[in-house]
């Protein structure tokens, strides 16, 4: 009795060779592979005083490679420029009392992508936007 169920637990903590193929792609076949981005996360003001905090999450979708290492690499740069146009957005654009223009910050996040990479070829997906009010 002993014997059969020694035997299950030890397939089931050996690796699969189809789960190993997995790690050793990590997309070089040109699928789509998603970067994640730390959330950006600023204040927004209301008359002037702190009212609350915007938090933007988001990731990039690139499918070349070695663009993607690029994007890797340079991830605190994109950061920082996300950073720099949502606080510019809720400084001027957003009001913390009306929902958030996500068009134009998806636009604005393309922008400060394209200006950061150099190419085109990384598309920006902002998957939540949170306000959280004071």
């Amino acid at each position: 009795m002993l014997r059969p169920v020694l035997l299950i637990f030890l397939m089931l903590t050996l690796p699969l060779p189809a789960m190993a193929e997995d790690k050793k792609d990590q997309g070089e076949l040109g699928e789509e592979i998603y970067l994640p981005v730390a959330p950006v996360i600023v204040t927004m003001f209301s008359q002037g005083r702190p009212g609350g905090v915007l938090t933007v999450s988001s990731q990039l979708k690139i499918l070349d490679p070695g663009k993607r290492a690029e994007a890797h690499k340079l991830m605190r740069r994109l950061v920082s420029a996300y950073t720099v146009e949502t606080n510019r957005l809720a400084l001027k654009y957003f009001d913390i009392n009306r929902p958030i223009n996500i068009a134009l910050l998806s636009r604005v996040y393309q922008r400060a992508t394209n200006r950061v990479l150099k190419h085109k070829e990384a598309q920006i997906l902002i998957s939540n936007v949170v306000v959280q009010k004071r």
